[in-house]
């Protein structure tokens, strides 16, 4: 697991110290809008004690494949790389540092009908990777998934070496952040907390209580405060341990599909359509429509972390909760021309029609929540009681899962 250090970065002048017959050189790959951040000093004082001598490259904050194959080229012969910048950034280093292995560039780059990609968990791409973000909320500095546009959609990238070897949460790096994207990323780290608690029927002795009260101690947090950057990222990087979901049905995050090529539909971040988007598919579990997750595990999320009355409607306090934070609106001139059937359908097939993400949902499911989203005439009929889906993980976990994947590439 990635270590974080917390505005020392102890950790990482030790990932970052010269090695024997190695260069001194390192990479900084920076969001071009960060050319002039403080963090940026601090950054250099850092590597300059760990016997470093630098060169930064601005980059826009894009993860597209292009991009990350051009940037995987520079890094080939660097034996340090450093991200400085927001979820955008730090994956499209994850991924250009992947690609400097032939076997891993070809798993990434390939045609393929699925919207995930498994790397290897014995993959050990070159060079070390530094992670300094500059946004809370997405957790790439401690996640083992990235995410790049390949052929004009947002494709997941699995597997350890997508995980940085060292973080450095500082809250010089995250103070400029605006108050309402902070919210935003909050709201991403609770719903990535909530996903699997809500997709699993039966509930896990270990797992459930650690969410819970990560999700509560997360709603508690003062934003405003620079100091609470280490806590948020702490708690981002507990939701993101493959301990933590053992045994919690996979792609529990249901959420994150929809919100994803929406928000790439739109051009906008994916934290302007979250908090539309979550309460439209928490009013769907409510209704008893268990494809996206169990109603009674999602009244008891609610109650036990937000403190209200378990009676009470989970979905129209979290789209309150969304309001009252700034994140819950998305402009309607952004989807005066979207085709949202045209949307559903590719967002079923990357991540549906048996691919376990979203697994038994079909195209009309999810424009019955884009609608729900964008047109505030619409209102989906609520789910029949009946409605039911397996919510258990698939087989034995990712071995099977590959194999639904490779079945399903040509489809």
């Amino acid at each position: 697991m990635t270590s974080l250090a917390p505005g020392l970065w102890l950790d990482a002048r030790v990932v970052a110290s010269v090695r024997p017959n190695e260069s001194t050189d390192c990479l900084v790959v920076v969001d071009e809008a960060l050319t002039d951040a403080p963090v940026l000093h601090r950054l250099e004082d850092a590597l300059f004690a760990a016997g470093r001598s630098t060169r930064t490259l601005p980059l826009p904050p894009r993860a597209t494949i292009e991009q990350a194959l051009l940037l995987a080229d520079v890094l080939a012969s660097t034996p340090l790389v450093v991200a400085v910048g927001g979820g955008s950034v730090i994956d499209l280093v994850a991924i250009a540092r992947a690609a400097t292995n032939d076997d891993l560039r070809r798993r990434i780059t390939s045609p393929q009908r699925s919207g995930a990609v498994m790397l290897p968990a014995s993959a050990t791409p070159a060079p070390r990777f530094i992670a300094v973000p500059t946004t809370v909320g997405t957790g790439a500095e401690s996640s083992g998934i990235a995410t790049v546009v390949v052929d004009g959609r947002r494709r997941l990238v699995i597997g350890p070496c997508m995980r940085p070897d060292a973080a450095v949460i500082d809250p010089l790096a995250t103070a400029s952040e605006p108050a309402p994207v902070r919210r935003g990323g909050i709201l991403e780290i609770y719903l990535r907390l909530a996903g699997p608690y809500l997709a699993s029927r039966d509930g896990d002795a270990v797992s459930d209580p650690l969410r819970i009260a990560s999700a509560r101690a997360l709603l508690a947090l003062d934003p405003a405060r620079p100091e609470s950057a280490i806590d948020i990222a702490r708690i981002s990087a507990l939701s993101h341990s493959p301990l933590l979901a053992l045994r919690d049905a996979p792609f529990g995050v249901r959420t994150w599909f929809l919100c994803t090529d929406l928000a790439q539909a739109l051009g906008v971040p994916k934290t302007t359509v979250l908090g539309a988007i979550a309460p439209a598919i928490w009013a769907r579990i409510a209704d008893g429509d268990e494809r996206w997750g169990n109603a009674q595990r999602l009244r008891e999320f609610w109650s036990r972390t937000a403190g209200s009355s378990e009676g009470d409607d989970p979905a129209d306090g979290l789209r309150t909760l969304a309001v009252q934070w700034g994140v819950a609106s998305i402009p309607a001139s952004l989807a005066k021309d979207l085709d949202i059937d045209a949307l559903a359908e590719s967002t079923a097939r990357a991540w549906g029609w048996g691919l376990p993400m979203l697994r038994s949902l079909r195209p009309r499911d999810i424009a019955d929540v884009y609608r729900d989203v964008l047109d505030p005439r619409h209102r989906a009929h609520p789910a029949a009681a009946g409605a039911r889906a397996d919510l258990r993980p698939v087989a034995h976990g990712v071995d099977s899962w590959t194999r639904t994947t490779e079945r399903g590439e040509d489809e």
